[in-house]
């Protein structure tokens, strides 16, 4: 008898300890809702207000009054106004750089028709996300900070030239571009060619895709240029000085036999 009760004691002991558990868990689930929620009203807020004032003219303040939370909640997620812009950007920049790495074409023609494919779906974002507001943020992008979305911006620009430097190299493993060179030397000089294209295309009062995507090429083959292989730049210049020469001269008599 007294070993069943002890049984029985023994059956009920861990059934009372998970309730209390699955009572715990409850709550801490709601405060992280309550946390995304929070998260959500301030980017959208941003967004809004960054918009419709522009970003030098508006404040934290009015951001936290359009999320509808008090004005320190704002600094539990970005350090500065020049955070919650990062904020804004670095979430849609990760699926955009994983996008866009994938899809350069694997039969791209030349290092131009690569990076161009590579390139365009940022050209293609910011003109999205409106011209101001990306203006805003590239510029502030030269003055990121230690806060922890200046850091993941760090993150993603590592991520975006580490694809970069693939593409590269795999042009260089189809002889597009010399292997002699260093691969690493030449993505951060592509990156770096995009990167101020980009600044100077979104300065244009009415920025045009097509205009921009043109210009970008047009550096992207003066580049190039360099990097092909040696026989094939032979081979280039012999084409232009074929395509230079003059025709050869017809004499009238033969002219007129023909």
């Amino acid at each position: 008898m007294i070993n069943r009760r002890g049984s029985g004691g023994s059956r009920k002991r861990p059934v009372q300890a998970r309730q209390p558990a699955r009572a715990e868990a409850q709550p801490q689930g709601k405060r992280d809702r309550n946390k995304q929620d929070k998260l959500r009203r301030i980017k959208a807020a941003a967004r809004r207000i960054f918009a419709a004032k522009g970003f030098d003219a508006a404040t934290v303040r009015e951001i936290a009054a359009a999320a509808g939370v008090a004005f320190g909640t704002v600094f539990l997620y970005a350090r500065d106004k020049r955070d919650l812009l990062f904020l804004i950007y670095n979430e849609p920049h990760l699926h955009l750089i994983d996008g866009a790495i994938e899809g350069v074409p694997r039969d791209a023609r030349s290092m131009p028709d690569a990076f161009v494919a590579l390139f365009r779906p940022f050209y293609e974002f910011y003109l999205k996300e409106g011209v101001e507001l990306s203006r805003a943020y590239l510029r502030e992008l030269q003055f990121y900070g230690n806060t922890r979305e200046a850091e993941l911006f760090q993150v993603l620009r590592r991520r975006f030239r580490g694809g970069v430097q693939a593409v590269v190299e795999r042009l260089q493993a189809q002889k597009q571009i010399t292997g002699d060179a260093d691969a690493e030397l030449i993505a951060a000089t592509v990156f770096d060619l995009y990167a101020a294209e980009v600044r100077a295309w979104l300065h244009d009062p009415s920025p045009d895709l097509r205009k921009g995507l043109a210009r970008l090429r047009r550096v992207l083959a003066l580049f190039y240029a360099g990097c092909r292989p040696r026989s094939a730049r032979r081979r280039a210049v012999r084409g232009a000085r074929r395509r230079a020469a003059p025709a050869p001269r017809v004499s009238p008599r033969r002219s007129a036999a023909g």
